[in-house]
C-alpha cells in the first residue's frame, strides 16, 4: 500500500527514547522549529534513522538521549538556552558551526517562521520552507547541497502566509493557533483551585466547578486557555466540562464528592502536558456563555504519585487552575472532537501481556454522519434502562412527541424528529480535519492514526507518533485533510510491557493503560433556529462518529519491530484474530462495550458482576461505594450503612472505589468464593450501580437523585461526568452520556408514570430493594492500583 504523509512519520526534533526524559527531550518538539519533522538522516543505513529522518535532532544521536543524558548536541544546547523557542537569535545562530545558520538549515533564512500556524487548504509554512531540503543544524557533516544559494528576504516564496481575516472563508490563508487577531476585543479570567491536599495513593481524580463570571457577556468565543500549574510533579490533566446553569458559590473551587448533572456539556477543554487548552485556529473559536446554555464548568483533575517517596510521607498541597482567554467578537467557525477510538477502560479480557515490546491495540473507523437515528436494537435497551420500555424505538418515540420536550432523544433520533432531511445542513458531505490527537498512560510508546480514502489506494498518515510520550501530550496539526463518510481511519496505540511482570488493565489508573484518540474538525458556526437543537448539539452533530459494525471491532496483538504500524491492516488484520472486543454503547461509537466477539458470536463473561442479568453490561469506572480503611469502623463500607463522619470519628480513612474495583473483588477474593456473600453483595450492593442495561430494576444511578458535596480531602475522588476535552469526551463520556440522557428521559418517565404507583408496564415506581442503596453514584471515580479495598 502507497503512503502519502502530511508530515513524516518517525517524528521529533528532540525525541524521547524513554519516559522521564525530562524537558530537554519531548516529542511536540518536532512542531516547534521549521522542518522540524523533515530533517532526511545523514546515513540512511544508520540503525538509529527511522523512516529516513532524525528523530533526535537536538541530542549526540538520532535516537535521541537516554534516560539522565539527554546527551544534546550544539543545537540542542542552543535550544534549550533558547528557552525552547524558535526565536530570531536562534535562527541567525549557526549551532553546529558548519558555516551555515540554523535558519537556512532548516528552511527558514530569513527567520521569519513562527510556530503554531496552520490553514485548512494549505500549509502555514512559506512556499521556500515547504520546497527546502533540510540539513542538521546539530551536525557540521550535515550541510546543504553544494548548489544551495540563500535566498533574498525580497523575494515573495520566503515570506510567510498572513493571517486570515474573517471574510476570507475556506480559502484564507493560514491562520495562527491559540491567538488573538488584529483588533479583537481580548479579555481573560482565572479559576484556581482551593489549598487542595493531594492523596497519599498513585492515582487520584478529583473535580471541581466554577461559574463564569457573568461581566464577560451572553456568549463568547474561547480563543485558548493556560494552566496555572502549581504542582508540575503530581499534575497529569485537566478535563473541563460546561454546565447548563450556576453552581453554588459555596462549593467553588472545592473538592466534590458528586459533580452535578447539568455538568457534561462538551466544550472541548482539556490539558496534559504537551497541549494548549483550546488551541483553535484564529478564524475558529469555543463558545461559551449564559446565552450558549453554559454558565459553569466542572473541572475533572488527575493527580498521579502522591505517595511518592520524594514526599517524605507529606501531602503535596495543590492550588493549580486555569486562565482562559476570550474575545466577545464571535468568530466565523468553530470544532467539533469526534473519537476514533475510546477505550478509557476496559473488560477483563481486554490486556496487555508483559515483556512485549510492540503490544498492540488497534480498531478500523469507518466514518459515519451523526445525522441518522440510533439502530432499533440500542434504542429499546436504552429504553428499557431509563424507561421500563424495552420496546422503544426512534419511531415509536416520535410518535409519542418526545421530539418536543427531550434533546437527547431528538439527538439519538435526529432523523424521525425531522432534523436530517435531505437538504438539512446538519447532513456533511464532508468533514474538514484540522488536528490529531492521541492519550494512553505510561507504556504507551507509539500512535498512529492513517486514512485510508474509499475511493482511493492511496493510504495518507495523519501524523502518526513512532515516539510518543505520556510526558509530551500535544495536538498535532492537519493541513488540507477532507474526510467523508465512508472514508476509512485506522488508529493504533503500541506499548512496551518489558517492565511489568503481570498483565496491564485498560482502566483509569496512571498505571493502567488507556487508547483515546481523536481528530477535531473545524465547520462554520452553526445557526440555532426554532425546533432545533441548541447551539452545543448543533456542533457536535455536524461532527462525524465510527460505524459500529464487526468491522469496527477493537482487536489486539503484537508487531516485530521492523513492522510499520501503519500498515498494521495488512499485517494483522482484523479477520485473523479469533477474538475481538465490539465497540458502541448507544451513541458512544469508540467505547468498547465489555463484550467480546469470539469466531463470528458475541462472548460474554460469565463471572462477572453483570452476568445473571440478561441484556446488562458492566460499568467499571461508576462509583460503587466507600470503604473505611483503618480504624474503629475498618472494613465497614458505605453500602452497610457506614457513614464517613462514622469513619473520620474512628480514625479511618473514607475511600471510593469504583464498578472495576468491585467486580476485580467478587472475581478475585477469597471472600467472594462463599456463594452466599457472593450473591448478596452483588445484588443488594452492586448490580444496582453497575450493571446498566438489562430490566428496569437493573440500572445504574437513580435518574432523578442528585447530591453535591464537598470534602477537605477527597480521596480517591471522583471523575465528573463526560471528559470530552482532553481526549475527545471518552473517559467518562458514557457516564456523562447516561446522566444526560437520564436527566432528560425522566421527564419522560414522568409523563409515562402519572399514574404511579404502577408504571405503565405494570411495574412498581419504586425498584425495590436495590433503590435503597442508590444515590448520587453517576461519576467516575479513579482507581487507586495499591489500594486493598477490604470490603
Amino acid at each position: 500500500m502507497r503512503f502519502l504523509h502530511t508530515s513524516p512519520i518517525a517524528i521529533a526534533v528532540l525525541s524521547l527514547a524513554s519516559l522521564s526524559l525530562g524537558v530537554e527531550a519531548l516529542p511536540s518538539f518536532g512542531s516547534k522549529v521549521p522542518n522540524g519533522e523533515r530533517v532526511p538522516c545523514l546515513d540512511e543505513d544508520d540503525p538509529t534513522c527511522i523512516g529516513g529522518y532524525c528523530r533526535g535532532l537536538g541530542h549526540g544521536s538520532c535516537a535521541g538521549g537516554v534516560p539522565g543524558d539527554p546527551n544534546l548536541n550544539p543545537f540542542g544546547l542552543d535550544w534549550r538556552a533558547a528557552n525552547y523557542e524558535w526565536t530570531t537569535d536562534l535562527c541567525q545562530a549557526d549551532s553546529d558551526g558548519d558555516g551555515f545558520t540554523n535558519g537556512e538549515e532548516l528552511g527558514d533564512p530569513c527567520c521569519t517562521w513562527v510556530a503554531g500556524v496552520l490553514s485548512f487548504g494549505g500549509s502555514g509554512d512559506s512556499e521556500y520552507t515547504l520546497s527546502h531540503v533540510a540539513s542538521h543544524p546539530g551536525n557540521a557533516d550535515h550541510v546543504p547541497p553544494a548548489a544551495y544559494q540563500r535566498p533574498s528576504c525580497d523575494g515573495p516564496d520566503v515570506a510567510p502566509p498572513s493571517d486570515a481575516n474573517e471574510e476570507d472563508g475556506d480559502d484564507a490563508p493560514p491562520t495562527k493557533v491559540a491567538a488573538f487577531n488584529p483588533g479583537e476585543r481580548q479579555g481573560s479570567f482565572e479559576f484556581r483551585i482551593k489549598e487542595y491536599p493531594i492523596p497519599r495513593q498513585t492515582t487520584t481524580y478529583v473535580d471541581f466547578v466554577f461559574n463564569i463570571p457573568e461581566d464577560i457577556g451572553d456568549v463568547v468565543h474561547i480563543v485558548y486557555g493556560e494552566a496555572l500549574v502549581s504542582q508540575p510533579k503530581h499534575l497529569h490533566h485537566f478535563v473541563i466540562q460546561g454546565c447548563s446553569s450556576k453552581v453554588p458559590e459555596g462549593i467553588e473551587g472545592q473538592p466534590l464528592d458528586s459533580v452535578p448533572e447539568h455538568c457534561n456539556l462538551p466544550i472541548g477543554g482539556g490539558w496534559a502536558p504537551g497541549v494548549t487548552m483550546w488551541g483553535v485556529p484564529s478564524n475558529a473559536g469555543v463558545a461559551i456563555g449564559k446565552g450558549f446554555g453554559i454558565s459553569a464548568i466542572s473541572v475533572n483533575v488527575h493527580y498521579t504519585d502522591g505517595d511518592a517517596d520524594f514526599l517524605g510521607g507529606k501531602q503535596a498541597i495543590a492550588t493549580d487552575g486555569i486562565r482562559v482567554h476570550y474575545t466577545p467578537d464571535l468568530r466565523p467557525n468553530t470544532v467539533a472532537i469526534n473519537p476514533v477510538i475510546g477505550v478509557g477502560f476496559g473488560p477483563k479480557e481486554m490486556h496487555i501481556e508483559p515483556n512485549k515490546k510492540r503490544a498492540f491495540m488497534t480498531r478500523t473507523c469507518t466514518i459515519e454522519s451523526r445525522c441518522q437515528d440510533l439502530a432499533d436494537e440500542k434504542m429499546k435497551a436504552l429504553g428499557s434502562m431509563m424507561l421500563g420500555d424495552p420496546e422503544l424505538t426512534c419511531a415509536s418515540g416520535a410518535s409519542r412527541m418526545y421530539c418536543g420536550f427531550s434533546e437527547p432523544f431528538k439527538m439519538a433520533c435526529p432523523v424521525s424528529c425531522g432534523l436530517c432531511d435531505e437538504e438539512s445542513p446538519r447532513n456533511m458531505e464532508e468533514y474538514k480535519a484540522i488536528s490529531t490527537f492521541y492519550h494512553g498512560h505510561v507504556s504507551a510508546k507509539e500512535m498512529y492514526m492513517t486514512l485510508l480514502p474509499k475511493d482511493s489506494d492511496e493510504a495518507i498518515d495523519l501524523k502518526s507518533r513512532s515516539i510518543w510520550s505520556y510526558d509530551d501530550q500535544g495536538g498535532y496539526d492537519l493541513d488540507n485533510v477532507v474526510l467523508r463518510p465512508g472514508d476509512k481511519i485506522q488508529t493504533t496505540c503500541v506499548y512496551d510491557s518489558r517492565e511489568r511482570d503481570s498483565i496491564t488493565r485498560f482502566d483509569l489508573a496512571t498505571y493502567d493503560e488507556m487508547c483515546l484518540n481523536t481528530i477535531t474538525t473545524i465547520m462554520p458556526l452553526p445557526e440555532v433556529v426554532q425546533g432545533g437543537l441548541s447551539l452545543a448539539n448543533e456542533i457536535e452533530i455536524r461532527g462525524f462518529r465510527c460505524s459500529t459494525s464487526k468491522d469496527g471491532d477493537i482487536w489486539l496483538g503484537e508487531l516485530s519491530q521492523e513492522e510499520d504500524a501503519r500498515d498494521i491492516m495488512n499485517l494483522h488484520p482484523l479477520k485473523d484474530n479469533e477474538c475481538s472486543f465490539p465497540t458502541g454503547i448507544f451513541t458512544l461509537s469508540g467505547v468498547p462495550t465489555q463484550d467480546m466477539r469470539c469466531n463470528g458470536s458475541i462472548v460474554k463473561s460469565d463471572e462477572g458482576m453483570c452476568s445473571d442479568i440478561e441484556g446488562a453490561f458492566l460499568l467499571p469506572v461508576i462509583n460503587a461505594g466507600h470503604s473505611c480503611q483503618g480504624g474503629s469502623f475498618d472494613m465497614k463500607d458505605s453500602n452497610d450503612g457506614t457513614t464517613e463522619e462514622q469513619c473520620d470519628s474512628g480514625g479511618g480513612v473514607w475511600t471510593a472505589y469504583n464498578c472495576g474495583q468491585a467486580d476485580d473483588f467478587l472475581l478475585n477474593d477469597p471472600v467472594a468464593n462463599d456463594p452466599e456473600v457472593r450473591h448478596f453483595l452483588k445484588e443488594y450492593w452492586w448490580q444496582p450501580k453497575c450493571c446498566i442495561g438489562g430490566t428496569e430494576g437493573n440500572v445504574s444511578a437513580d435518574p432523578e437523585a442528585e447530591e453535591i458535596t464537598f470534602s477537605e480531602d477527597s480521596s480517591t475522588k471522583d471523575s465528573g461526568s463526560n471528559v470530552g476535552g482532553i481526549v475527545g469526551g471518552v473517559i467518562g463520556a458514557l457516564a456523562g452520556l447516561i446522566v444526560a440522557i437520564a436527566a432528560s428521559f425522566v421527564v419522560v418517565k414522568k409523563r409515562r408514570r402519572a399514574g404511579c404507583p404502577q408504571a405503565s408496564n405494570g411495574a412498581s415506581c419504586k425498584d425495590g430493594e436495590r433503590s435503597k442503596s442508590i444515590a448520587a453514584t453517576r461519576r467516575i471515580t479513579a482507581f487507586d492500583d495499591e489500594l486493598d479495598t477490604n470490603l
